[in-house]
């Protein structure tokens, strides 16, 4: 008489869960395409990378129910003065840490579980490239070995987990040899550095003044995007922030406030 009992109190708790309205917002198709992919975002400074995840974390939070797990590395991030932590950390609604080094990096994520969170995001790996590059030169290739262990562990938790993305944040080198998939500038970062990146996304401003108004635009290209043969490919598609995410800028301002007016971040 027990196991019918038992079987009825599980069918019930998965009809629940079936019925549980997961799907907040409406994706774009855009944003679906960075799904189960490991993610290089790269610009130079100012270029709206650190608002564009912090909004995407906000997005893909609503969609998953569970929140992105942001590594701040950036020594601007960490300013105790005219910081945007305050306010990116407010649109990001996830959870965001501090952390200087890779091998902290590392270290925490070792200790995540992927059901915990929807995504993990590394902002920036060029904040820790700065950061290291003043030491010896074996420190500096340490480094290297990292961030060849970290991407591993990540693309682990994609596959045999529930991460949907992860990103990592560089920003951009105009002076190198060569062209890198049609761009003159690149990831300031050996591309044997980070392994099994499907999706290379650039971002950059562009500021139009007339007599009236002085109008930002911000931008987004795919410039790499691996892709199956019955997949959709978006290489070379060049988008503003709130088409990719659907969600446009005034209006999460209005919702959570202006940002610090005594600083301009990326």
């Amino acid at each position: 008489m027990i196991l019918p009992y038992i079987e009825v109190i599980k069918l019930s708790l998965e009809v629940a869960v079936s019925r549980r309205k997961v799907n907040k917002v409406q994706l774009t198709k855009f944003v679906k395409s960075l799904f189960y992919r490991i993610v290089v975002l790269y610009g130079p400074p100012g270029s709206g990378k650190s608002t564009f995840l912090c909004r995407l974390a906000r997005i893909l939070r609503a969609y998953s129910g569970r929140p992105a797990k942001i590594f701040w590395t950036d020594p601007l991030m960490m300013k105790k003065r005219r910081s945007l932590a305050p306010w990116l950390r407010k649109i990001a609604n996830a959870d965001c840490v501090f952390k200087k080094f890779p091998w902290e990096v590392n270290y925490e994520i070792r200790r995540m579980r992927a059901s915990d969170y929807c995504a993990i995001i590394i902002d920036s790996v060029s904040g820790m490239y700065e950061r290291v590059g003043s030491q010896p030169p074996r420190l500096f290739i340490e480094m290297k070995n990292w961030m060849n262990d970290i991407s591993s562990r990540v693309v682990d938790m994609i596959d045999y987990g529930e991460l949907l993305t992860t990103i990592f944040v560089l920003h951009s080198a105009s002076l190198f040899q060569g062209d890198f998939y049609g761009e003159k500038d690149k990831p300031n970062i050996s591309w044997q550095t980070i392994k099994n990146v499907e999706i290379v996304l650039k971002g950059w401003l562009e500021v139009h003044e007339t007599k009236s108004k002085r109008e930002k635009n911000y931008y987004l290209k795919y410039v790499f995007h691996r892709t199956d043969p019955w997949e959709e490919n978006f290489e070379g598609m060049v988008l503003t922030h709130d088409d990719f995410l659907g969600q446009s800028y005034e209006e999460l301002v209005k919702e959570v406030g202006p940002p610090p007016k005594t600083s301009e971040g990326e």
